[in-house]
């Protein structure tokens, strides 16, 4: 079992929600579009990159008035609920679990936990903050080789299943609806 494939449900189900909330704008439809989002914060950090398109969309509605700031504070909170759900790490750590996760490894090997009952340990393992030094690992030449060999594989891999399709299917939302598909 993985993470991803949660993730891609929860994606999936945010843009149905988009979708519904974009041609049925009630505040029910809207609650529901920003506690998906906020589920999606809180089981995988990626989420926050779809931030910038949702809130291009909300941005949109806004100039057509068919949202106010009301509504958009509405939005807000029920994102945040889901959120809420990060308070259980504190909890669970006080109980001093056998298996621990959050932390990193020094140069020895040992683990070293982090102190999640901390907002600085707790904020480290929401942000990822031990994956931060494997994120600049490469130099910039090896980077680009390395980006262009995965597009080379993703290519050859998912054209016919899923970026050809996907492309095509985007196009058409693109050509329908400007402001879902800035979302997209």
């Amino acid at each position: 079992a993985e993470v991803y494939t949660l993730n891609t449900l929860l994606m999936a189900l945010l843009f149905w929600r988009a979708i519904i909330w974009g041609e049925l704008p009630t505040q029910s439809n809207l609650a529901w579009f920003g506690l998906i989002f906020g589920l999606s914060l809180t089981h995988h950090g990626s989420a926050i990159l779809l931030a910038p398109g949702i809130a291009w969309y909300l941005w949109r509605k806004m100039i057509k008035k068919q949202l106010d700031w009301k509504g958009l504070f509405r939005f807000f909170l029920f994102v945040g609920l889901p959120l809420a759900l990060y308070l259980y790490f504190p909890i669970r750590f006080l109980q001093s679990p056998k298996f621990n996760y959050a932390g990193t490894f020094n140069s020895q090997g040992q683990f070293i936990p982090l102190d999640l009952t901390t907002f600085e340990g707790l904020s480290g393992l929401v942000l990822a903050q031990g994956f931060q030094p494997l994120m600049f690992g490469y130099s910039l030449d090896a980077l680009l080789s390395q980006v262009l060999d995965l597009w080379g594989h993703i290519g050859r891999s998912y054209w016919l299943s899923g970026n050809g399709p996907g492309l095509l299917g985007a196009w058409s939302l693109f050509k329908k609806n400007h402001a879902l598909a800035s979302v997209v």
